[in-house]
């Protein structure tokens, strides 16, 4: 804004009289306050929002057809739907209804895919979970037509080009009722009262780039409804810090995020799931990512999920907050989803006790039962 003033009063020194100019530039001060005004009223909004409310600005999404949509939903078993985004594109979501699921406040589920899109084999791989647990699950394909790059996808909070150093002082971040994140809470509004339901929340699974896509979800959308979230075995990070040489999108430097964001991260119940087996490098497996950056947070899947984890647990200490992450090993699992998914159902359904919230607590590493 104020470069934009700027650039108004130099063409106005150019075109206009002495007493045109005083009028121009009241009128730019004048429209620069009520900006400044809609800011604070905008992070006020967000200061007041919690995990119970969920996001400010977020309305339900827009079903491209309706009355199949709502057959769709009702069906057990796997179907899919479409629905609108925010920005105007047409996405697939693929469902599953269990056997038993019960509408009125049956858990809902969703699923995040990986850098492949292949959400149809998610959705059948989490199906026999979604059984067990009588999850109503949804796979969003968020497809590369719409999200070329593994970042359209995993980042989607500018409104053009990457989300790093340069985004906020090119003015390219979103609104934060617009970053791609929320498409989960406006398909989750939908759907909850499609049924009719009284669910609070949701839980979110995300593998490999869903992975990425779920611990950035946490990051960014502070009143998530998140009731659980797992991220397995995610290639990189977004660390919860703003200091030291790095920026976005390896840390929160130059980010959106305040300090009010980042406490609300430190105690989301996140679960870094992470297989013992996942240990490829960039030199074997050329999707992890060999930046400088990259690889300063490991050189490989688990090393990264173990210094993600230790850097929350040390911030969480040093700004004092209930630190609600935990970090659970998956024995002999590699990068395979398959591997990983029981620990997470079990983990987000059957475990009933949370780790304790306390600001200077040392979680356990654990293993879980599979099978």
């Amino acid at each position: 804004m104020f470069t934009k003033l700027y650039l108004y009063y130099g063409y106005a020194k150019l075109k206009l009289c002495n007493q045109c100019k005083f009028h121009f530039i009241l009128v730019l001060a004048c429209v620069l306050a009520n900006n400044v005004i809609a800011d604070q009223g905008r992070n006020n909004a967000a200061a007041s929002c919690t995990r119970n409310t969920g996001p400010i600005g977020i309305s339900p999404a827009h079903w491209s057809d309706p009355s199949k949509t709502k057959m769709g939903l009702a069906k057990q078993g796997f179907n899919k739907i479409n629905f609108v985004t925010r920005d105007g594109k047409s996405l697939v979501a693929h469902i599953y209804r269990p056997s038993r699921f019960n509408p009125k406040n049956g858990p809902i589920w969703f699923v995040m895919h990986g850098i492949k899109r292949n959400a149809d084999d998610y959705i059948k791989t989490a199906a026999p979970i979604a059984e067990r647990y009588q999850a109503f699950t949804i796979v969003i394909e968020f497809s590369r037509r719409h999200y070329p790059t593994s970042e359209d996808y995993t980042l989607g909070i500018t409104t053009n080009g990457r989300a790093n150093n340069r985004a906020a002082r090119e003015g390219r971040y979103r609104r934060p009722e617009n970053y791609l994140y929320n498409e989960i809470e406006r398909v989750f509004e939908a759907i909850r009262l499609a049924f009719l339901g009284k669910q609070h929340g949701y839980y979110l699974f995300g593998h490999s780039a869903g992975a990425q896509f779920t611990h950035r979800m946490l990051t960014f959308v502070p009143c998530a409804r998140v009731l659980g979230a797992v991220s397995a075995n995610a290639g990189w990070y977004t660390l919860p810090e703003q200091g030291n040489n790095l920026s976005m999108p390896y840390n929160l430097r130059g980010s959106p995020s305040t300090d009010s964001d980042i406490k609300a991260l430190l105690s989301a119940p996140l679960t870094l799931l992470l297989g013992t087996k996942d240990i490829k490098g960039p030199e074997i497996d050329s999707n992890v990512r060999k930046s400088s950056a990259a690889m300063a947070q490991g050189g490989n899947r688990l090393a990264r999920g173990q210094n993600y984890f230790e850097i929350g647990q040390s911030l969480a200490r040093s700004m004092n907050v209930c630190f609600g992450w935990q970090l659970v090993l998956e024995p002999g699992a590699g990068h395979n989803v398959k591997q990983v998914i029981e620990s997470a159902g079990h983990l987000l359904f059957a475990v009933k006790s949370k780790p304790s919230c306390t600001s200077n607590q040392i979680s356990e590493v654990i293993t879980v039962y599979s099978g």
